[in-house]
């Protein structure tokens, strides 16, 4: 798989983790309680195990993961890594 891949695929579980925070959020009183507790959480985990699996992918390649505000993932070069001779070029295009 290509960089791209893994970058639509945490951007699509990034979105989804933020949806779950937000219904979540706007009903507190029926979290944890409930038989969606389980579903919630199963959910909420699977997309922070994506989210941390790619990290660790473009991390091996001396990338790190950032989402744009739209929710969007990109690949970029650590700061303390730019300019230098692991400077792999910018992969900051935001991907879907």
């Amino acid at each position: 798989m290509l960089i791209n891949d893994y970058l639509t695929i945490a951007g699509i579980a990034y979105r989804r983790k933020l949806e779950v925070d937000s219904t979540i959020q706007a009903n507190p009183g029926a979290f944890p309680s409930g038989p969606d507790d389980t579903q919630w959480t199963g959910e909420l985990s699977i997309c922070e195990a994506i989210i941390a699996n790619v990290r660790a992918l473009l991390s091996v390649q001396l990338l790190q993961l950032e989402f744009t505000s739209e929710g969007r993932a990109r690949a970029v070069t650590p700061d303390a890594l730019k300019g230098g001779d692991y400077d792999q070029g910018a992969h900051d295009e935001p991907f879907k």
